[in-house]
């Protein structure tokens, strides 16, 4: 709130009487009042030490004269308007400093709005990201299952290479090892394959939803790191599907080679 200002001028005082016409036989008018205490008071006038009253001009007699009423005037009218300007310059200064402060006030707002937006976009962006952790938790315990059962499959495979080993002959034990094991790795990548495929849809996904453009962008680097993830598992997938087929194919020309033998 802006401070007031506070200040007066100086009062004028009651005009002298006017002398009564002269007559005959009346007695001479008075001596008027004499300059030096007009011009003493008029000094004391612009020297402010009349602020604030009104000037002690003596009610007489002996009376002022009308210059010197005037001479008196003249010097009241010039420190009022003195005292005026020096009020306005005061209240504009006052209104200047409300002025600056108000304006930093604003500005202040304007930052913790700011802040405060900020704020919210980064909670919305680690929100997302939570989410995009969970499904990924979602698809490691996945993982952890076919894990799981990949290790039971070993257990089986191994209970089969023993039995294996008591036959006479090795190689038609290996032909009855990839019997067993070609099956179930080709599931086994065929199920890899649906994973890979599954989080590569994951990924593509996550730019929809996006609430602003900051985050469209984070969401887009990490689809782009994922995807570079998904293209590396799909690549040892397909790697091993063609070794797979590589030893299917050599399965069948040994199974073909014994009937040939036999």
């Amino acid at each position: 709130e802006m401070g007031s200002v506070e200040a007066e001028g100086v009062g004028m005082p009651p005009e002298p009487p006017e002398p009564p016409p002269q007559e005959e036989g009346m007695p001479p008018p008075p001596d008027p009042l004499e300059d030096h205490v007009v011009e003493a008071l008029v000094a004391d006038v612009g020297a402010g030490t009349c602020d604030g009253k009104m000037a002690p001009l003596p009610p007489g007699p002996p009376f002022a004269t009308a210059a010197q009423f005037e001479r008196l005037r003249v010097a009241i009218d010039s420190r009022n308007a003195e005292v005026k300007g020096t009020i306005e310059r005061r209240y504009q200064h006052e209104l200047g400093e409300w002025q600056k402060a108000d304006d930093e006030f604003k500005a202040e707002e304007k930052e913790r709005a700011a802040g405060l937006a900020g704020a919210k976009r980064r909670s919305k962006i680690v929100l997302t990201r939570e989410e995009g952790m969970l499904k990924a938790l979602e698809l490691q315990e996945q993982k952890i299952e076919w894990l799981n059962a990949e290790l039971k499959s070993e257990k089986d495979r191994a209970k089969g290479m023993w039995d294996a080993q008591s036959r006479a002959e090795a190689v038609r034990a290996k032909q009855l090892l990839e019997a067993v094991r070609g099956p179930e790795a080709v599931t086994r990548l065929q199920d890899q394959l649906h994973l890979a495929v599954a989080e590569r849809e994951r990924a593509l996904a996550l730019p929809r939803g996006a609430r602003n453009a900051v985050e469209r962008m984070q969401l887009e680097h990490e689809k782009v790191e994922l995807l570079k993830t998904v293209r590396m598992d799909i690549f040892r997938i397909r790697e091993a599907m063609l070794e797979e087929g590589r030893r299917r194919r050599y399965l069948y020309v040994t199974l073909l080679l014994t009937l040939l033998l036999t």
